[in-house]
């Protein structure tokens, strides 16, 4: 495909497609792609994050939807995950998320959402570059119009807090990194709701500030924890989807000790459905390890909180996510949600009266290498006998324990080299000899 990559599409800002000519044929095509499948008038969810395009994009996507007949409800700065859910709650046939996540504030993207709240799935987005590309677009003489919706912030809140079934989160003492992101505006409220004691930073969004701190640098976030002697801290992404917690010794812990915490958890309460997780190509081998002893299994799915989601959806399964930290809980949300996650594991320590330290100790990692390429084209690896040559290699040498993981970046021309096994020294080498290979190849 031409578009789209993991997640959606990015790009540089003002540079195809991250262009108000690209989102207004965007907002055109989607429209086209839903009418296929719904009659009568069609209401299309817009949600951006708080980079200084987001603006133009939104405004642009509204005039593609608008013209094309479909009613346009642009929600304002909100987590990818509101748009998902707020769309069902106003009964939209579609949402749109103008986010580049995680990327630097000069990028930009779009994120796709069914009517039912996924993220739309391939064979959608390849439909969708279709209509795009050769413009089948709907032809309509009466424009559609614009509502903007007002309750956003307090429906998305209440959706929150109505997942701890009446509990809250006071006694607590936690920091909170917004990384000047789409959680920005809606946190404070929220943890006052739910009764903790909140110490917030990095929300003062400026349009350029985004990902400064937050779930990428949360060094600031470590030393306001441990200085303060707090409880957790709790770090978002630039869109709120991916979250990293800080213990309260000021350690960082990462979406797979985040995921058995709540695995852990909801089987205790008898309320992990067929005892499994589901998790991505990176989470760290020990997670199958650490579970498998504590009777609980895990299926590991390609890349991407899109294919986690269709498997406990699938599977009517309980947690999954990603190292990386984005975290679904099916129960109450249809995309990942840094948030919601960061209550639910909060709600967690509360309940077991334990250290978030202690919760993430059940994680047995292992030594673990993951290094990136920088690549001029990205070539199948079958195509390259030399890196292959180090990639069965390396698996020869780790045997059953320890694992190789290569794959291409769906957002960079980057390809990705993970190896994983006892010896510290012994997978560093693997993974130089892999990249080395790499370089050779087609390294920029």
């Amino acid at each position: 495909m031409r578009l789209f990559g993991t997640d959606g599409i990015r790009g540089k800002v003002n540079e195809w497609p991250i262009t108000a000519d690209a989102a207004l044929g965007l907002g055109k095509a989607f429209v086209a792609l839903v009418s296929k499948n719904n009659g009568g008038k069609i209401k299309i969810a817009i949600g951006r994050d708080t980079r200084v395009s987001g603006s133009m994009l939104e405004e642009a996507l509204i005039a593609g939807v608008t013209s094309s007949g479909a009613d346009a409800l642009p929600f304002g700065v909100v987590p990818s995950n509101a748009v998902s859910y707020l769309l069902q709650l106003k009964d939209c046939d579609g949402g749109i998320m103008i986010s580049a996540s995680h990327n630097p504030a000069d990028e930009n993207g779009f994120k796709f959402f069914s009517s039912e709240g996924f993220k739309v799935p391939e064979e959608a987005e390849k439909e969708l570059e279709r209509i795009f590309f050769s413009k089948e677009f709907v032809k309509s003489e009466t424009p559609g119009s614009v509502f903007r919706v007002r309750d956003v912030k307090q429906n998305y809140i209440s959706m929150i807090t109505d997942s701890l079934q009446g509990s809250d989160l006071s006694g607590l003492k936690v920091a909170v990194d917004a990384g000047n992101g789409a959680a920005s505006y809606i946190v404070k409220d929220l943890l006052h709701e739910l009764k903790a004691e909140a110490t917030i930073i990095n929300n003062e969004p400026d349009g350029n500030n985004i990902n400064k701190g937050g779930a990428l640098f949360p060094e600031q976030l470590q030393k306001l924890v441990r200085e303060n002697k707090l409880d957790a801290g709790v770090a978002f992404d630039g869109d709120a989807d991916r979250l990293v917690m800080v213990d309260e010794l000021g350690n960082v812990v990462e979406g797979d000790a985040l995921i058995a915490a709540a695995a852990v958890n909801l089987k205790t309460k008898g309320k992990l459905n067929k005892n499994r997780v589901v998790v991505t190509g990176y989470s760290n081998i020990g997670l199958d390890v650490s579970l498998r002893k504590l009777g609980i299994n895990v299926t590991r799915v390609n890349t991407g909180d899109k294919n986690v989601g269709n498997e406990l959806f699938k599977h009517r399964l309980s947690v999954g996510g990603e190292s990386s930290g984005h975290i679904l809980f099916p129960e109450f949300s249809k995309t990942a949600d840094a948030v919601l996650s960061s209550v639910q594991i909060l709600n967690v320590m509360k309940e077991q009266g334990r250290k978030l330290s202690e919760l993430a100790a059940v994680l047995e990692k292992y030594p673990q290498l993951l290094m990136n390429v920088d690549v001029r084209e990205k070539r199948e690896l079958n195509g390259m006998p030399a890196v292959i040559s180090k990639i069965k290699e390396a698996e020869k040498k780790l045997g059953g324990n320890g694992r190789v993981f290569v794959r291409y970046s769906g957002t960079e021309n980057k390809l990705r080299i993970l190896v994983e096994g006892e010896s510290e020294s012994e997978i560093k080498k693997l993974a130089n000899d892999i990249a080395e290979a790499a370089k050779s190849e087609i390294g920029k």
